[in-house]
This record gives C-alpha cells, sequence and structure tokens, in this order.
C-alpha cells in the first residue's frame, strides 16, 4: 500500500508539472493615472489539472493511512488478541491523556508489550509543541478531513516575486503579498519611469508560485508535494523499520 501510495504522489507531482509547463502564471501592465505608476498584475489563466489536485492528493494521503492500518493489523493478528478485527487500525493521537484510550480501541491491550510500546513512542503528542512538524499528525488531520468531511483543498499561490536586472531609469516597488492564494488582476509590482526619454526597461519581473494546501490546520500553506513526501519518508524510514521484528 506505501508503494501504491508513492505511485499516486508521482502522478500528482506529473500533473502538477504539467500544469507549470503550460505557463499559467501572466503578468500584465497598466498605467496608474492616478500615481503616474505603471502597475504589474498577475494574471491567472484557467487549466484543467487543477481539477483533478483533490482527488489526487486525497488517493495518496488515504493510501499512506492505510498503509499503517495494514501494519497494526499484521502486528496484531500474529499475535493471540481478544480485540475484533474489524476494529483494528493503527492509533495517531495528539494528546498523551487520550492514547490509553485510543489504544485499546485500535490495537487491544492484549498485544504484545514491545509492540504497544513501539507505537507508543511514534505518537506525535511527544512532539506536541510543534505538531506541524510531525508527519503522523498532519497524516491523520488530512485523512480525517478526505474520508469524512470532503475533498481536500489546495491551489496555486506565489512563493516568490522577484526581478531579474537592474535600471537607474526606473523605480520599483513591490506592493503584493508573497505567499498569498494566487488571485487573478492581484497587484504585485509598481514602477514609475525616471527618464522619460526611455521607452524599453532591463528589467523583468519573475513570479515562482508552488501548489499549496488550502485546508485550515497543519499543513496549511504548504507545498502538497513536500507535505506529502515527508510523510511518505516518515513512515518508510522511522515507522516501519521499528517492527521488522516483530513480523
Amino acid at each position: 500500500m506505501l508503494a501504491w501510495a508513492e505511485r499516486q504522489l508521482k502522478n500528482l507531482e506529473s500533473t502538477i508539472s504539467e500544469y507549470f509547463s503550460k505557463h499559467p502564471d501572466v503578468l500584465v501592465t497598466r498605467y496608474d493615472g492616478a500615481t503616474g505608476e505603471q502597475v504589474v498584475s498577475f494574471r491567472k489563466r484557467y487549466l484543467p489539472e487543477e481539477d483533478i489536485w483533490s482527488f489526487q492528493i486525497g488517493d495518496v494521503v488515504h493510501g499512506l493511512r492505510v498503509s499503517l492500518d495494514y501494519l497494526a493489523f499484521r502486528l496484531v493478528t500474529t499475535s493471540p488478541h481478544t480485540l475484533k478485527v474489524d476494529k483494528i487500525a493503527f492509533p495517531i493521537c495528539v494528546d498523551a491523556l487520550r492514547y490509553p484510550s485510543l489504544e485499546g480501541q485500535r490495537i487491544g491491550k492484549q498485544a504484545p508489550l514491545g509492540i504497544r510500546k513501539a507505537i507508543e513512542r511514534l505518537q506525535p503528542y511527544h512532539g506536541a509543541k510543534n505538531l506541524r512538524a510531525q508527519p503522523l499528525a498532519v497524516l491523520d488531520q488530512l485523512e480525517n478531513i478526505h474520508k469524512h468531511r470532503r475533498l481536500l483543498l489546495a491551489g496555486v499561490e506565489v512563493s516568490s516575486v522577484h526581478e531579474i536586472g537592474t535600471s537607474d531609469k526606473i523605480r520599483m516597488r513591490f506592493t503584493g503579498r508573497r505567499g498569498i492564494a494566487v488571485e487573478d488582476r492581484a497587484e504585485l509590482y509598481r514602477y514609475v519611469v525616471l527618464d522619460p526619454t526611455h521607452t524599453g526597461t532591463d528589467v523583468q519581473i519573475k513570479v515562482t508560485s508552488h501548489v499549496r494546501i488550502k485546508e485550515p490546520g497543519l499543513a496549511a500553506g504548504r507545498p502538497v508535494v513536500t507535505v506529502l513526501k515527508d510523510i511518505r519518508d516518515h513512515i518508510r524510514t522511522r515507522v516501519f523499520p521499528k517492527f521488522d521484528k516483530f513480523l
């Protein structure tokens, strides 16, 4: 299941790459007569790839979460247990006080002590001061939204806007906000041509954008591919190896 989730992640990356290869970011300039400035604004062209991101992200998140549940099932059912098999799941908890109850519901108190301790040490509440840096906490939150509420929200956001080149004949000032959701006609820059005989400019404005998670919560505003890769790597290198000896 982890391998399947990785395959879906590659599909998502491919879709995002295809989207940006079509140059959806367009900059337009208009003259503001009140201030005498040229105003550079962002224009966003709609592209069909955007419509499937939420489905692809949900597929990756669900695959990653299920890989943990399959692991828990293998661990619990290899030993005598009293828990109903349809209740077995990998517990993820951000509250230390709630964990004992969740452990009983998901893996049962009859599970071998070594397995229970290994799972407990992986719980996000050990890093509760910064849950955004806890991949399992992020995964659990995203899966709960995707599985029980609605499609996960993601969209293009401007990550950086900068000039390439300089000119002493132009005065430029940045007026936009970095890291904001891309909105049609969002203003980014204003500039004034200081030399009226100067009709051209050697200054270019470059916008760099990423697909970011728009869901409120632990992953909000973070690049979606980075978040999903962090979770995948955590499961592959930090979670699975702890249980090799029990399988």
